[in-house]
């Protein structure tokens, strides 16, 4: 029922931002709570104190409630989440713009989440084979050593191209193999 899993809804979503993001608060650890903007202006934050009820969103302002309403309105989020998943309120007009909001700040929560994962990611390749998604990914690594500094050791090249080949095999639909520093230290892809 995300935005992101649409061109379309992706590159409204991509259109805010949050700062100051704390997730896994409430007693469920679903809740968070993030600062949001619009084109780079603030526009308020959200709390969804994860102890269910309605989620609060508070603008800065009431024209920057005008102005995200309208974002909404004008990029057609009610029908995008339609489209993606929530046929079950039987019409694009009965999801309220609340829960417009909602949707499109979680989902930017969500980007937020996967950017950061991914610079993790991009980190441990420097040490390991990263394969995966951003959600579950998985590492084949040597103890102390960086990818590089295996090729020093004797049949290192043939360890570093035998781990890559079981992780290509160990690949499910959907998954990749995140390292971009493999060919250049001689690892044939």
């Amino acid at each position: 029922m995300s935005l992101l899993k649409n061109r379309v809804g992706r590159k409204v979503v991509e259109q805010v931002t949050v700062k100051k993001v704390k997730t896994g608060v409430g007693h469920d650890l679903c809740g968070a709570y993030c600062d949001f903007y619009l084109n780079g202006k603030k526009m308020g934050y959200m709390n969804d104190d994860g102890y269910g009820g309605e989620v609060d969103i508070v603008y800065v302002s009431k024209n920057a409630k005008e102005t995200f309403e309208s974002f909404l309105t004008e990029n057609n989020v009610a029908d995008l989440l339609f489209k993606n998943g929530w046929k079950f309120m039987k019409s694009a007009d009965k999801i309220d713009i609340h829960t417009q909001a909602q949707c499109v700040i979680d989902d930017s929560i969500n980007l937020w989440e996967e950017a950061k994962t991914l610079k993790k990611i991009t980190k441990r390749t420097e040490k390991a084979i990263v394969f995966g998604t951003t959600q579950s990914y998985r590492e084949l690594s040597w103890k102390k050593i960086t990818l590089a500094e295996l090729l020093k050791y004797k049949n290192g090249l043939q360890s570093l191209q035998n781990a890559y080949d079981e992780a290509k095999k160990e690949l499910k639909k959907g998954e990749k193999i995140f390292n971009t520093n493999l060919q250049k230290l001689g690892v044939k892809l």
